[in-house]
């Protein structure tokens, strides 16, 4: 079941608020009444000072507490979209796509928990705006490439964080039993980009012999 961001106004044009609005969704995919605390705030936020008052920082705060979470969430559906478009025989799925994403952060010693169940409960929290935190990571590292700077200081392009999200979520859409994603309206602008997903890297492929060698015979 898809349901769809709400991020445009009765007449069609984008909502002044719209940053806000995916942000909330992206925090809180199953929490309705968060979402429109959150929006609310963040259309005070528009005003100015906002951003320096308790609540404007309480939120600033709660994105920077989930961004962990929902780039390792973004990283799971990234590798199962890039297997199925450049190497489908593998069948990468979501036990696999956690896989690489745990063996990924082993090697890179990246802050988390070093489990399986750590990223399991990060897609199982995220799963729904994965495609979101893996196209605003996109967006960011092609900016980056362009201009040089470090992609995390980079405020990513909602239109094209919005291409890339909706080519994810149309390569994986088919494959995930359950998902209920919130996807950008047909209507929202977004950046034509001459792109081409990333097939996987070697350590990818080397690290999805392990998961083989790991599993029962």
């Amino acid at each position: 079941m898809m349901r769809e961001l709400p991020v445009l106004l009765s007449d069609g044009t984008v909502d002044p608020a719209a940053a806000g609005i995916i942000q909330a969704c992206m925090l809180y995919p199953d929490d309705t009444a968060s979402i429109e605390d959150y929006i609310s705030v963040f259309r005070m936020r528009l005003n100015r000072n906002f951003r320096k008052s308790k609540q404007g920082e309480l939120n600033i705060n709660e994105w920077r507490s989930a961004q962990l979470g929902g780039e390792m969430a973004g990283t799971v559906v990234l590798k199962i979209a890039q297997f199925h478009r450049h190497m489908p025989s593998e069948r990468v799925l979501i036990n696999k796509g956690i896989h690489l994403v745990f063996k990924e952060t082993e090697e890179t010693g990246a802050p988390i928990a070093k489990k399986h169940m750590t990223i399991l409960g990060y897609w199982s929290k995220y799963k729904d705006v994965s495609h979101i935190w893996a196209g605003i990571g996109l967006a960011q590292a092609f900016e980056a490439k362009i201009t040089g700077s470090n992609a995390s200081d980079i405020s990513p392009d909602i239109k094209m964080a919005a291409e890339f999200a909706e080519q994810i979520a149309d390569l994986v859409a088919p494959l995930l039993k359950g998902w209920s994603p919130w996807r950008f309206p047909k209507a929202f602008p977004r950046e034509s980009i001459d792109f081409q997903l990333p097939e996987p890297n070697d350590d990818d492929i080397r690290w999805l012999r392990t998961y083989r060698a790991a599993q029962p015979k």
